[in-house]
């Protein structure tokens, strides 16, 4: 769990399911997190957002923008454009192991361990780093598409590191999946993670409730409590009329 800390710089590092069911709401997603960068900026914190999308590989977009600059937002042919780009990617291995072949293919543990890696690359060889770092990981489902680089433990071990040494935080939301025991397994704290419904509704009240979390977090360095409530409500509700 971070330090508190009430001033500096705050990093956002998104990692975003686009297999399906996720593929299903692109427009929501979209919107959802474009509304939540709009409320961020209004408040003139100092925060930087990288974000990254995955299937069963991860590209990122943007890496380290400040929430103020034009480009933080998703575009609107965001989702078209990354899977063009995996497409692409595909054509160019010859290992099938490593070939694009599903829209739902989901490579969660491989995407986490490489943007983790990649986030201290980062942090290393910045002359000048954020006070605070939260990583938040949206995913519409288990794992079925990481087949190697990573396994479970190794995972865990890097991500229990990053919050020990650098006091990291990690933020796990899941969609068909059971998050708190997915977010466990990984080494993330369960006050840190919630299931939510994959539809419309869900997908939207989770960047409206991340955003309230975020501005209290690049305040304070730290998460609040009853961060996700409102996004465990709306599964309840969505649960009982089933």
């Amino acid at each position: 769990m971070a330090e508190a800390k009430e001033n500096g710089t705050t990093e956002l590092v998104f990692l975003i399911d686009v297999s399906a069911p996720m593929a299903d709401f692109a427009s929501d997603i979209i919107a959802g997190f474009n509304g939540m960068i709009a409320q961020l900026r209004e408040t003139k914190e100092d925060i930087l957002v990288t974000t990254w999308q995955f299937a069963d590989v991860g590209l990122f977009i943007d890496e380290r923008v400040p929430i103020d600059a034009g480009s933080a937002p998703l575009e609107e042919d965001f989702f078209d454009r990354m899977r063009i780009m995996r497409e692409q990617l595909a054509r160019q291995h010859s290992d099938p192991i490593e070939q694009v072949t599903n829209r739902g293919e989901r490579g969660l543990i491989n995407a986490i361990g490489g943007v983790v890696c990649r986030a201290k690359y980062v942090y290393r060889h910045y002359p000048e780093n954020p006070a605070r770092t939260m990583m938040i990981i949206i995913t519409g489902g288990t794992d079925h598409a990481s087949l190697y680089y990573w396994t479970p433990d190794q995972l865990r071990d890097l991500i229990e590191r990053q919050e020990k040494e650098t006091g990291w935080e990690f933020v796990f939301l899941g969609a068909n999946i059971d998050a708190l025991q997915a977010a466990g397994d990984l080494g993330i704290p369960v006050e840190n993670a919630v299931a939510f419904d994959c539809d419309s509704t869900g997908i939207r009240e989770n960047f409206a409730s991340l955003g309230a979390m975020i501005l209290a977090f690049s305040s304070t360095g730290v998460v609040p409590p009853r961060w996700s409530q409102k996004i465990s409500e709306h599964l309840a509700k969505k649960s009982a009329r089933i």
